[in-house]
Formats: C-alpha cells, structure tokens, sequence
C-alpha cells in the first residue's frame, strides 16, 4: 500500500469518529455538599480567632491579649515632654508640658506636691525658673525660684513638726527660711549664710602677719551683722617664750588686736585659744566691732589634762567704730604674728564659722 494511501485512510478514520461522539453537553446541578470547617460564628468588637486546642480547625473567638505594640499616642510630642496615660485604659497616652532633659534637668511643672505617708502635706504653687534640692545631712529641702510662689501648708493638727525649708530667690533678694504660722500658713524669713573654714596647721614663726583665714562676705546689708567665732591652739616649740599678736580684721576697718603674753616653749604642750568678734553695720556710714579674745598662757596644757580657773587663763576685749561703707563684699581675716621668727612655732585651727545675720 503505497505511502498516499495511508495518509487518507487515517483522515477517513478520524471524520468518522469526531461523528460519533456528538457535540458536547451540560449536565443538572448536584445536590448541596457538607459545610465546610470556615470562621465559627459569633465574635465581638476586639476579639481575635485563635486555636482552641490542637485539633485541625478547633478555632474559637477569645479577647485580644494586651502587649506590647497596643500603646497608641498622639500623632506627635514635645522633645523630652514625659508622657502621661490618658484614661484609665493603660493603653492611650498623651502628650505633657513637663520635660526632662538629657541632663537630668526637670522643668516645665507649675505645681510640685509631696504627700509623704503621714500628714502634713505640702506643696508649691505658681513659680518658675525652679530648682529643689534635699540635704540629707540636715534633713533640709532647699527650692530656688525667679518669682514669687506661693506656698499651700496643711496642717491636721497642732502636734506637728515643720521641717525646714531654704528659700533662695535667684532674682537676688536672698535666701529666706519658710516656716509656719499658728494658722498653718507659711511666713518667711532671712537666715543667716554660714561660712566654715577649713581646718589646717599653718607655721607662725614670722614677724610679720600670717593670715590663717581669709573669707569673701558677699551681698552683706547695710544694717547686717557678721559674727565670728575661731577656736585654735598655738605650739611654741622654738626653745624660747614668745609673744604673740592675733587679730580678726574685718575689711581693714578696725585696728583691734590682741597681745597674748608670754607662751610658754614645750614639744607638746599647747595653748588653746577662742576669738569671737562681732561687725554691726548700722548703716552704709556707720559700724561697729565688738572684739573678745580667750586664752591660756604661762605653762601650756597637756592634752586631757583637768584645768581650773586661774590668772593663766586670761580674756582680752576691744572695741572700735568705724564710718567706712561695710555693706556690699566685705573681707573676713584671721591673722596672728610673732615676735621672733625661730621656728618651729604653728597654730592649729580647730573651728572657725563666719555667719551673716539679716534683721526682720
């Protein structure tokens, strides 16, 4: 059968099948399948679809788990502003006019409030510009401030003890004591500014005066007062008696000084002394000094040794007045020479304090 043949024997084949299948058709609908697993029915606003147990599709509604990432704020916030919760949610927050710097600085509060765990409870109200600090050596609370607060003080009754409170006005009308009225109202009131100096052994064996001590006074009032008290022991061990001068100068007004007598030579006996002075401005062309000037001579005293009153132990006193203006910087010296130079002479200074008093 040649090749040709072939070929239309196959098309004649094919014709004849295509006609009898027939053209092609749509079957009737089937009936309703089983429902499938789906979503379960039922939920609440705020609930998520989550696994019920480890079975394949065992899934329930159940309330959306708090955590992180569900904190909603505001569109945007002060730099630094420390955020508050708004409601009662835990889940909103708000913007504040308070902010706390990167250096630790807290600002922006027009009202602090400190309820301790029993009455009284202070606060304070409607100041700017504001600093608060604690010393918890004198369980003092110091607040500085560039106008005018006010103060707000309950009392629950009258068995109550006032703490103490530093007030210092940056504006420059100077540190004031806050303390309470029968009424539980806050008054306030000048302090005094104490200055304390250093304790130190300084050598004496000069001629000439050596300042032992030598302080600033600042913003002194033309009617306040310095006080100074100086308590120190003077060792003469330079193999001879020898005379010494003290003076406490204030600012150069006053040229009051003390000549001690004859001290005794010892490697270990001593010769204590107390100075008190006082400078009473009255006004910027009037002030006085008021001097007294405590000690022992003679012998020396050994350490812990029991001392009665006697002619060795002597008190001089000075006075003097002056028309200078002494308000304003005024310079507090403690000075002291001797009447030879041979060493080893030295004077320790144990205490001295320079308080500045404001009348009321």
């Amino acid at each position: 059968m040649s090749r040709r043949l072939q070929q239309q024997i196959r098309r004649e084949l094919a014709k004849r099948g295509a006609a009898a299948r027939g053209p092609a058709g749509v079957g009737s609908p089937g009936p309703q399948g089983a429902a499938g697993v789906g979503v379960p029915a039922g939920g609440s606003t705020n609930q998520v679809l989550a696994k019920a147990s480890g079975t394949d599709y065992d899934t329930a509604w159940v309330p959306a788990a708090a955590g992180s990432g569900d904190v909603v704020g505001p569109a945007s916030a002060t730099d630094n502003a420390i955020a508050r919760f708004d409601g009662t949610t835990g889940k909103l927050v708000q913007n504040s006019v308070v902010a706390l710097g990167d250096s630790g600085v807290l600002s922006g509060f027009t009202r602090l409030e400190a309820t301790p765990n029993t009455s009284p409870r202070y606060s304070f109200v409607g100041f700017t510009g504001t600093g608060l600090t604690y010393d918890s050596d004198t369980e003092q609370l110091n607040l500085f401030y560039e106008s005018t607060p006010v103060f707000s003080y309950s009392v629950p009754d009258t068995e109550v003890t006032v703490p103490t409170l530093l007030v210092t006005d940056l504006a420059g009308t100077g540190t004031r004591m806050v303390t309470a009225s029968s009424t539980g109202a806050l008054a306030t009131a000048p302090i005094p500014t104490v200055y304390v100096a250093t304790k130190a052994d300084t050598a004496i064996n000069s001629v000439t005066d050596v300042t032992i001590v030598t302080r600033d006074v600042t913003g002194v009032g033309a009617t306040d007062s310095l006080n100074v008290e100086a308590e120190f022991t003077i060792l003469n061990n330079s193999t001879a008696t020898r005379v010494y001068v003290i003076t406490l100068d204030f600012d150069g007004l006053f040229d009051v000084e003390f000549s001690t007598g004859a001290l005794a030579f010892s490697s270990t006996l001593m010769h204590p002394f107390f100075l008190r002075g006082t400078l009473d401005i009255r006004s910027t062309s009037l002030c006085y000094g008021v001097f007294t000037c405590e000690g022992q001579l003679a012998a020396g005293i050994a350490s812990g040794t029991d001392t009665t009153m006697a002619a060795t132990h002597l008190r001089a006193m000075g006075w003097g007045t002056s028309a200078s203006d002494a308000s304003g910087t005024c310079t507090v010296a403690l000075k002291i020479r001797s009447a030879n130079a041979t060493a080893t002479q030295t004077l320790r200074l144990h205490r001295m304090v320079i308080t500045k008093h404001t009348p009321t």
